[in-house]
């Protein structure tokens, strides 16, 4: 809704209520899930001892540029696929469903061919 798109519009592409995106932060259920996995990730690095606050940026801009592709093309496949890896994996898998396991063999092929790319674009650096 930032960028110029209504709720309206937003909730016809997710095929969720309108009033779902009108609620406030912690009103909506799936906004303080999101919360509460980001805050426990953080407090388990902290207790892994890994975590420091420093300012000193440690990657390239190449490095940053990968990062955030990545997170964009999960978000676009995620959407795409309408659910995540447990939708799509998972539970088709424990169901004993040929799509689960056709989506594992790309799942596993895209890894390998992410981990490739990465590798050659790291090498550039």
């Amino acid at each position: 809704m930032v960028f110029g798109v209504s709720s309206a519009d937003i909730s016809a592409f997710t095929h969720r209520p309108d009033a779902l995106f009108n609620l406030p932060f912690f009103s909506h259920s799936i906004s303080v899930q999101n919360l509460a996995i980001m805050i426990g990730t953080l407090i388990a690095v902290l207790f892994l001892g890994k975590f420091n606050f420093s300012w000193r940026i440690h990657h390239s801009a190449r490095h940053y540029g990968l990062f955030a592709l990545g997170g964009l093309l999960m978000g676009f496949g995620t959407r795409f696929a309408n659910g995540c890896n447990v939708g799509a994996l998972f539970t088709p898998i424990a169901n004993f469903s040929l799509s689960g396991w056709i989506f594992l063999v790309f799942l596993l092929i895209g890894g390998v061919l992410g981990n490739r790319l990465q590798a050659a674009v790291l090498k550039q650096c």
